[in-house]
């Protein structure tokens, strides 16, 4: 189902493997699961992103089939005291 006029963030930025990736960080699918759940993971180019993945049930015949979605993803910001540009500190020369 496509949700439209739904805000995704940087989800259609990100690769299908990486949205694997990070749904491996999850616990199995199940009814006794939160309906959200967030992983954070490394993706070039854009660093640590943060996805959020819902619970989603799917009924075939007498079983319920349950399994994660991503629906939304942020990078998150480089701390205010690091700039990207910035040299690592543990590395400078007296």
């Amino acid at each position: 189902m496509i949700e439209i006029g739904v805000d995704k963030g940087i989800l259609v930025k990100i690769l299908g493997q990486d949205i694997s990736r990070g749904m491996a960080q999850l616990p199995p699918a199940g009814p006794e699961q939160p309906a959200k759940m967030q992983a954070v993971i490394e993706v070039a180019p854009h660093g640590r992103v943060r996805i959020t993945y819902r619970l989603n049930r799917s009924p075939r015949r007498k079983v319920n089939l349950w399994f994660w979605t991503a629906f939304h993803a942020v990078a998150e910001p480089l701390p205010e005291d690091q700039p990207s540009d910035a040299p690592d500190p543990s590395h400078q020369q007296d």
